[in-house]
C-alpha cells in the first residue's frame, strides 16, 4: 500500500498484483438527472434537476465513443465502472450535465506504468481523481480512472491496495485531516480483499461514514442508522459476501434510493421504474456474489415527482382499479410539469420486464383526438382548410361523401359505417402503405340509416380513414403516416407517436395481451387515424401540454377544438364540464389496448393512461376510471 499525502496535491501511486474489479452490466438509456460524488456538495455536483445519461457493458471501443459523444455536447463523466467477469474488459459510467464545462480526462485501460504517468500529468494539469477501478485483464493489472478540474481546489490523496487494518487507519487519518471519501472500491487479490479510496478536502464539514468488511446483516442495520442519521449513500462494493460504502451528510435532505444483491432483470426493472419515479442514478456497480454476478445502485431525487403530494394516492388509484391487467402506464403534466409518470404491472409478463413510461403501447381510438390535431395543424400549414370537403381534394370519392368536410368526418358527422362490414376481416390481416389503398374497400358502403351528414353524431373509425385519404392527396400523395411525422410529430419532438409498424425491432413495444395470454398483432395501417397509431403516455401528455401551450396550434383553434363547433364529440375528443372545470377525453380500446387521454385545457392538466389489454365488456374501462380518478384528485387538490 502507498498512501501520500496532497501536500500541492501531487500524488503517488502503486501498481501491484493482479485483481478484478466491481463494476457493471446491460446497456440502458438516456433519461433527465445528475452525477454520482465527484467530491463538491453544491448546485454544481449535486443539482436539484439535470440531464444525465447512463452506459453500461460496452466494449472500450463503444466506451470511447460514448466519452467523446458526451463530453462533445456538454456531459461529464462522474462514475466509471470497469470489469472483467466475461473474460474481456467491459465498461461502463454515469454522465451528467457539465455545468461550468470543466476539463475532463477518462483513461480506461491503463498499466501501472501508463496509470503513474497520467495521474502525474493529471496533476500537474490541474485535475482532481474521481473515480479508480482496478481490474485483472489478461493476468495483468490495469486500471481505469476518471478526472477533473479541480475548479473548487479540493484534491486530496487517493489510495489503493489497502489492507482492511490499512482503510481503518486512512480514515481515522484522513477525518483528523478534515477530508472525506468520495470513490470506494473493493476488490480481491491472492492476499485477500483489498481496498482504494480517493479523498478530498471537506469545507463544509459534512458528516460522512465509510465502512468496509461487512456481513449482510451488519450491513442493513449500518445503512438503516445512517440513513437515519440524515446521510446519504453515495459509494458501495462488495466482495466475497462482504459489503461497504460510504454515505455522506443530506444537508439539502433530498431524496435518494440504494439498491444491492440484484440480478440483471431486477437491476433493469428498478432502473426504469426510478428514472419514472423521478430519479438520477449517480453510482451504478456489479459484483461476483454466490449466486452469480449481482448488481448495485445509488439513485438521487432528480425533480420533484418523489414528492409530488398526490403521488400516494394517485398510486393507491392505479393499483385498485388496474384490476387484472397485464400491464397500466401513466402520464400527468400539471402546467407544462411532469408531475407523474409511472407504470405498473407488466409489459411483458414472460420475460419478467415491468412496465415503465418510456414502453410503446397502442393508441386504439385515442388516435382520433391526434387525428383532429392533425387536420387543423395542416389547416395552419396551408394544406387544407376544415370546411372543404375532402372529395375537393379526392377525385374517385362517392357521391355520397361529396358534401363531407375534414371537419365532419374527424368529428363523427360524415355518416360512415363503423365496424361490421364485409371487408374489414381484409382490413385486419392486409398492411397498406397509405390511407387511399385502404378507403376503397369500404368507401362505397351505404351511410348510416337514418344519419344526417353534418349533424347527426355517428361514431365511425372509417370515416377518419377517407379523412386521412383527403390529407394524402391535399398534400400532394405523402402518405398520413408520412404526414403524421413530417407535419406534427418531428417538429414537436414526439419520438414515439406514429403508425404502428410491428416490422420495427427498434420500437421499444410492450407485449400486447387478452386476459393475461399473449396475442399476435393485427393490422392496424388502415386506420392510422382511427385507431392505428402507437406512443407512450408520456408523449401524450407532451402534446397535450405543448397544445395548450399554444405550441402546436395557433391559440384560436386551440380555443376552436373546445368550444368552436358546439359539438359534444369534435375533432376527436369528447368535450364536456366536470365541477365547473371545462374537460375533453378521448378513450380507446382494440386488441391488446385500453387507452384513455384527458385535458383540462383552463388548468393546464393533462393526463394519459395506456393499458396493453382489451378492457373485458361491462363498466368503465380501467384506463378510463384511472384517469378519470387522478383527474377528481387534481382538480379537488385545486380547491
Amino acid at each position: 500500500m502507498i498512501q501520500v499525502p496532497a501536500g500541492r496535491r501531487r500524488l503517488a501511486r502503486l501498481v501491484g498484483a493482479a485483481l478484478v474489479s466491481v463494476a457493471t452490466a446491460v446497456v440502458l438509456t438516456v433519461a433527465p438527472t445528475a452525477s454520482a460524488d465527484p467530491g463538491a456538495v453544491s448546485k454544481a455536483w449535486d443539482p436539484d434537476e439535470t440531464a444525465w445519461a447512463s452506459v453500461r457493458a460496452r466494449t472500450a471501443d463503444e466506451f470511447a465513443h460514448d466519452v467523446r459523444t458526451r463530453t462533445g455536447t456538454g456531459y461529464l463523466l462522474t462514475d466509471l465502472e470497469a470489469d472483467t467477469f466475461g473474460g474481456d474488459l467491459r465498461l461502463g459510467g454515469v454522465f451528467h450535465r457539465n455545468p461550468d464545462r470543466r476539463r475532463s480526462v477518462v483513461e480506461p485501460r491503463l498499466t501501472g506504468p501508463e496509470y503513474r504517468d497520467r495521474a502525474e500529468r493529471a496533476d500537474a494539469a490541474g485535475l482532481r481523481l474521481v473515480d479508480l477501478e482496478v481490474y485483472d485483464l489478461g493476468g495483468v493489472r490495469h486500471y481505469a480512472a476518471a478526472w477533473v478540474e479541480d475548479v473548487e481546489g479540493l484534491a486530496g490523496p487517493d489510495a489503493h491496495d489497502l489492507t482492511y487494518d490499512q482503510l481503518l487507519a486512512a480514515e481515522a487519518e484522513q477525518r483528523r485531516l478534515g477530508r472525506r471519501p468520495v470513490d470506494f472500491d473493493a476488490y480481491p487479490t491472492p492476499a485477500g480483499t483489498r481496498y482504494a479510496v480517493v479523498w478530498v478536502d471537506n469545507p463544509q464539514a459534512l458528516t460522512w461514514r465509510l465502512d468496509g468488511d461487512l456481513s449482510a446483516a451488519e450491513y442493513e442495520r449500518r445503512a438503516a442508522g445512517y440513513a437515519g442519521d440524515g446521510l446519504r449513500q453515495v459509494g458501495f462494493d462488495s466482495v466475497g459476501g462482504r459489503y461497504g460504502g460510504i454515505w455522506t451528510e443530506n444537508r439539502n435532505l433530498r431524496q435518494w434510493l440504494s439498491y444491492r444483491d440484484l440480478s440483471a432483470r431486477q437491476y433493469a426493472n428498478l432502473w426504469h421504474r426510478n428514472v419514472d419515479l423521478g430519479y438520477r442514478e449517480i453510482f451504478a456497480g456489479t459484483y461476483r456474489a454466490a449466486g452469480g454476478v449481482r448488481y448495485a445502485s445509488i439513485w438521487r431525487a432528480n425533480s420533484d415527482r418523489p414528492t409530488w403530494p398526490l403521488r400516494g394516492p394517485v398510486d393507491a388509484t392505479v393499483d385498485r382499479l388496474v384490476g387484472s391487467t397485464p400491464g397500466v402506464s401513466v402520464s400527468v403534466v400539471q402546467r407544462g410539469r411532469t408531475v407523474y409518470q409511472r407504470g405498473f404491472g407488466h409489459a411483458d409478463l414472460a420475460g419478467d420486464v415491468w412496465m415503465d413510461s418510456d414502453h410503446v403501447l397502442r393508441t386504439a381510438s385515442v388516435a382520433k383526438a391526434v387525428a383532429g390535431i392533425l387536420t387543423l395543424r395542416l389547416e395552419e400549414q396551408g394544406v387544407l382548410s376544415r370546411k372543404d370537403t375532402v372529395a375537393g381534394d379526392l377525385p374517385g370519392l362517392p357521391a355520397q361523401h361529396r358534401r363531407t368536410t375534414y371537419e365532419e368526418f374527424v368529428s363523427n358527422r360524415g355518416c360512415v359505417r363503423h365496424y361490421g362490414g364485409r371487408a374489414d376481416a381484409v382490413l385486419a390481416a392486409t398492411g397498406y402503405r397509405t390511407a387511399r389503398d385502404a378507403a376503397p374497400l369500404f368507401w362505397n358502403d351505404p351511410l348510416v340509416a337514418g344519419c344526417t351528414v353534418g349533424v347527426t353524431d355517428s361514431y365511425s373509425t372509417h370515416g377518419y380513414t377517407l379523412a386521412a385519404a383527403g390529407m394524402e392527396a391535399a398534400s400532394g400523395g405523402t402518405p398520413v403516416a408520412d404526414l403524421l411525422r413530417q407535419r406534427l410529430c418531428e417538429p414537436l419532438g414526439l419520438t414515439t407517436l406514429r403508425q404502428e409498424n410491428p416490422s420495427d425491432p427498434s420500437v421499444r413495444r410492450s407485449k400486447i395481451y387478452e386476459g393475461r395470454t399473449e396475442v399476435p398483432r393485427d393490422q392496424l395501417s388502415w386506420k392510422t387515424l382511427g385507431g392505428g397509431l402507437e406512443t407512450t403516455p408520456k408523449d401524450l401528455t407532451r402534446l397535450g401540454s405543448r397544445l395548450l401551450a399554444g405550441a402546436v396550434l395557433g391559440r384560436g383553434n386551440v380555443e376552436y377544438l373546445w368550444s368552436g363547433t358546439g359539438w359534444g364529440y369534435s375533432y376527436g375528443f369528447g368535450i364536456g364540464s366536470e365541477r365547473g372545470h371545462r374537460r375533453a377525453a378521448k378513450n380507446g380500446s382494440q386488441r391488446g389496448a385500453d387507452s384513455f387521454w384527458l385535458i383540462y385545457p383552463d388548468d393546464g392538466i393533462v393526463i394519459a393512461v395506456m393499458a396493453n389489454r382489451k378492457a373485458p365488456g361491462g363498466g368503465v374501462a380501467p384506463a378510463e376510471a384511472i384517469a378519470n380518478e387522478i383527474g377528481r384528485q387534481m382538480l379537488a387538490s385545486l380547491g
